[in-house]
């Protein structure tokens, strides 16, 4: 190694597969040089380092391995054996790389078939929700909308992304359970009997039968949704009677969602309500329907920009 000044600086560009230094060296003498190279360098990576010294004693080979040392030999040092030292840790060196590489490859492939199963669990949801829109043209429509939306008021909650992301894809499913009801039920023009609103709450329990052993984050995201987005905050809902944080938080979520849409877009039994109307009508509703939390995220998100909103939620 050269002698020259600013040794350390040589390390800021060059890659050297070994260095081999004497501990004894004037300037920056061999144990400052090792632990300057080892703050330049990752711990992650092997770099093979060969100290060499005259000095003979234990607590000299102790302090050049703690500085970053490999490997230690003792002056005089003969020839063939400084070889073999360098072919040991050379050989070191050039698995260590081999490995790392093998390792990089295997989270390639691995992350590719986590982004393919990721991408088939998705279709396998768009599917699912489609199955809806196509008994009910409009209960399609609404479910992409309360999804936006849904994803808008965890924004405004301040979910992590991740979190954000699974509930803007659960939330389409949270009426797949209405596949299950009969079209004179479904497509009724007019105000239910009590028994066809008892045939129509059962989608939230044939839903959740739909989605149940789903092993990924996402599907039970999705079975909470479709289990409990018709609970009540003060425990007054279907189809379980669950009370405030009983209730999943991202079925609260989309229990907002789905009833401001259900408001302000056109029903066959109702016209689409004003979004001051909508908006008061779910404030009433505050602590006793609805979470009094998501409410304030809903009334926030408007009252921050209400064009995006409703551009999301596809008015």
């Amino acid at each position: 190694m050269s002698r020259e000044p600013g040794p350390v600086q040589y390390f800021d560009s060059a890659d050297p597969d070994l260095i081999t230094l004497d501990v004894r060296m004037p300037g920056l003498d061999g144990y400052g040089l090792l632990e300057a190279i080892s703050r330049k360098r990752s711990p992650d990576v092997f770099l093979p380092v060969l100290a060499v010294s005259a000095l003979d004693d234990f607590e000299s080979r102790k302090r050049a391995i703690e500085a970053g040392a490999k490997d230690f030999l003792v002056k005089p040092v003969h020839v063939e054996d400084f070889l073999l030292h360098v072919d040991s840790l050379l050989d070191t060196r050039f698995l260590e790389q081999r490995l790392r590489e093998s390792y990089l490859a295997a989270q390639d492939v691995a992350q590719a078939r986590t982004a393919e199963a990721e991408r088939t669990q998705q279709e396998m949801i768009e599917r699912l929700a489609q199955m809806a829109e196509i008994r009910d043209d409009a209960t399609g429509r609404h479910t992409r909308r309360v999804a936006r939306l849904s994803a808008l008021l965890a924004q405004e909650l301040g979910l992590p992304p991740d979190e954000v992301r699974l509930i803007l894809q659960a939330a389409p499913l949270h009426d797949v359970g209405k596949v299950a009801i009969s079209d004179e039920v479904l497509l009724k023009q007019g105000a239910f009997s009590p028994e066809e609103r008892r045939a129509m709450e059962e989608h939230s329990l044939h839903g959740a039968r739909i989605l149940r052993g789903g092993r990924s984050p996402l599907m039970k995201m999705a079975e909470q949704i479709a289990a409990a987005h018709h609970e009540r905050w003060d425990g007054r809902g279907y189809p379980r009677g669950l009370r405030g944080e009983e209730i999943p938080l991202p079925a609260r979520i989309v229990a907002v969602a789905d009833t401001f849409d259900a408001l302000v877009n056109v029903r066959p039994y109702k016209q689409a309500w004003p979004i001051s109307d909508a908006l008061a009508e779910i404030e009433r509703e505050r602590g006793w329907q609805f979470d009094p939390r998501v409410v304030d995220a809903l009334g926030q998100a408007l009252e921050r920009n209400r064009r995006f909103v409703l551009a999301h939620v596809g008015m």
